[in-house]
């Protein structure tokens, strides 16, 4: 069953519905959380953010295909890759904000038994110019129902999330979580932020143990449809 406000209250929190099926939870996790993610980020070198996203997409590829070969799957259009994000996410172990996080959101996914979270620990960054095309989550795991994201950071230029279809365009304040629908009805994006300060998020995804009766998947090409939108 689709998720309401009951099930962000029956986890002890409270929400905000923007729209249908996307909240808003302020004050997730708290100023001194974001601040020990920060402190690590500062002695992490360039090359640790490459090395993360590229082997994460092979492990991703042996586990549905077989094979670590992610450049001969991506030109046979069996794996796409965003070779463009290869320098913007990073592993987060043993810090405070995924007990947070990983508490909230199982909490948040108990309210539908066909619903389990298997936790946080992806760091995902943008600077000057990187955008985050318009694309809907469960193109890559169908079983992915919904998504949620935890905001580090608000003083990046732009930089805001978009809901074509819902008419929303946010910057939500750091401690916030945007909780959302990942199905064909919620396709998102993120425009690229301006000059300054970089963006800092952490993404998670919520799964379905079922899939819906007569799942088909929306059409790949949803970025050609919607775009973001440069601002400077």
């Amino acid at each position: 069953m689709p998720l309401n406000i009951d099930a962000f209250t029956q986890a002890g929190l409270k929400a905000e519905e923007l729209a249908t099926e996307v909240w808003l939870v302020e004050d997730f996790v708290s100023a001194e959380e974001i601040k020990e993610v920060f402190d690590y980020v500062a002695t992490v070198k360039e090359e640790a953010w490459i090395e993360h996203y590229m082997e994460h997409l092979r492990d991703r590829a042996e586990r549905d295909f077989g094979t670590r070969d992610i450049e001969k799957l991506n030109e046979e259009g069996k794996f796409p890759i965003t070779f463009d994000w290869a320098d913007k996410t990073l592993p987060l172990f043993n810090f405070k904000i995924l007990e947070t996080i990983n508490n909230g959101i199982t909490g948040i996914a108990a309210y539908d038994p066909n619903l389990y979270f298997e936790g946080s620990g992806t760091l995902q960054r943008q600077y000057e110019g990187s955008d985050l095309k318009v694309h809907i989550d469960n193109h890559v795991d169908p079983h992915v129902a919904y998504a949620a994201v935890i905001y580090l950071n608000d003083d990046y230029n732009y930089g805001e999330v978009i809901f074509p279809e819902q008419g929303l365009e946010l910057k939500p304040k750091p401690g916030s979580m945007l909780f959302f629908s990942s199905a064909d009805t919620h396709p998102h994006g993120v425009n690229p932020p301006g000059p300054g300060p970089l963006r800092y998020v952490i993404p998670c995804f919520i799964k379905q143990k079922e899939l819906p009766e007569g799942f088909v998947h929306a059409p790949y090409e949803v970025h050609e449809k919607y775009h973001t939108h440069k601002k400077y």
